[in-house]
C-alpha cells in the first residue's frame, strides 16, 4: 500500500484508506419477483474513513486503481464521486424473433435476470404451421410485429418509474422493427448484434457497457456543445469562488474536469448535472466551469 504522509501531521487530519482487494461481499436486495436474493453484483472496493471523531468504511462495486492512504484535513471524495458520476444502471433486451430476455446490469458487470411481465418471453405464439402462410413474406412480417409489440409493452411495464435505458442486444433489422411498432421508441438508446447467447450474461453485460460510455460520452459531449452557447448568454462561471457560492444557491451546475469535493457534491444533492471530462473543447474555460440558470 502506498502511504503519504505531509511533513506535520497534526491530531485533526483525516485518513482515507482504499483497499482493493477486501474480501467480496453481496448486497440483499428485493429480487424482482419480491422475494429478497442476494444479488451477483460484487462489491470490490473497501474505503476506511478515520479522524478523531470518525471511525467507519463503506464499500463499493468502483475498484481503485491502486491501494493508498490519503491524509489531509479533509475526506478524499472526489474519486468515489467520479466513480459515482459514471456508473450507470440500464436493462438489456435479449430479443430474437422466436424469444426474448431481460437482463438489469450495473456498468459492464450482470446483476439479475427479470422475470416478470411476461419476461422471459416463450416461442412466438403468433407462428403459423399454415404452410402458405407460413411461406407468406407479408404474414411473417405481420407476426414478428405482434409479437415485438407484446415485449414492448411488457419492457415499457419494467421500465415504469426507473427511466431506466435499454439496450437491445439484436440484429439491426429486429433493432428497427421493434422501434416502428414501439410504444416509446426513446427508452431503446441503442442496440449491438452479439453472438453470445442469452446464457452467456457477462459477455452480454460486457458488450453493452461499451455502447453505454459511449453514450455517455455523447452525453458530455453535448453537455460541453451547452456550456460553451451559454458563454454569451452570460450564464457561464468559471471562478471558483463563484462556483461555490453559485451551486450553494441551488442554481444549476454545468460541466467540470477536475472539481472539488464539496462543490461536486453540493451539486449533486440538488440534482444539478455534474461531468467530469477530459474533453478539450472545454479548454478555453479553464478547468472548472458552471452553467447557471439565471
Amino acid at each position: 500500500m502506498n502511504f503519504c504522509k505531509p511533513e506535520s501531521a497534526i491530531d485533526n487530519q483525516v485518513y482515507s484508506l482504499a483497499n482493493p482487494t477486501a474480501s467480496v461481499e453481496s448486497a440483499e436486495r428485493p429480487a424482482t419477483n419480491g422475494k429478497k436474493d442476494r444479488s451477483r453484483l460484487q462489491l470490490r472496493r473497501t474505503v476506511h474513513f478515520a479522524s478523531k471523531n470518525v471511525n467507519t468504511y463503506i464499500r463499493t462495486i468502483w475498484p481503485p486503481t491502486e491501494n493508498r492512504a490519503d491524509i489531509d484535513d479533509k475526506f478524499v471524495l472526489r474519486d468515489i464521486i467520479k466513480a459515482f458520476n459514471r456508473s450507470a444502471d440500464y436493462l438489456i433486451l435479449y430479443l430474437e424473433q422466436a424469444r426474448a430476455h431481460r437482463y438489469e446490469a450495473l456498468n459492464h458487470r450482470f446483476e439479475h435476470e427479470v422475470k416478470e411481465h411476461g419476461f422471459p418471453f416463450p416461442a412466438n405464439p403468433y407462428y403459423s404451421t399454415d404452410r402458405l402462410k407460413g411461406s407468406d413474406p407479408q404474414q411473417i412480417d405481420t407476426y414478428i410485429r405482434e409479437y415485438f409489440n407484446i415485449i414492448d409493452k411488457a419492457v415499457n411495464k419494467v421500465c415504469a418509474g426507473t427511466n431506466l435505458p435499454v439496450i437491445v442486444a439484436t440484429t439491426r433489422e429486429n433493432f428497427d422493427l421493434l422501434k416502428q411498432v414501439a410504444d416509446k421508441p426513446s427508452i431503446y438508446t441503442g442496440h449491438f448484434s452479439t453472438n453470445h447467447h442469452q446464457d452467456q450474461l457477462q459477455q452480454l453485460a460486457a458488450e453493452a457497457w461499451e455502447l453505454v460510455k459511449q453514450n455517455q460520452y455523447s452525453k458530455r459531449a453535448a453537455a460541453i456543445d451547452e456550456m460553451m452557447q451559454a458563454v454569451n448568454a452570460g450564464k457561464v462561471v468559471t471562478d471558483l469562488q463563484e462556483i461555490w457560492r453559485a451551486a450553494g444557491d441551488a442554481r444549476t451546475p454545468g460541466v467540470t474536469d477536475d472539481i472539488v469535493n464539496d462543490i461536486v457534491w453540493e451539486v449533486i444533492s440538488k440534482n444539478g448535472r455534474v461531468y467530469f471530462t477530459s474533453q478539450a473543447e472545454l479548454g478555453q474555460l479553464g478547468p472548472i466551469a458552471l452553467k447557471v440558470r439565471y
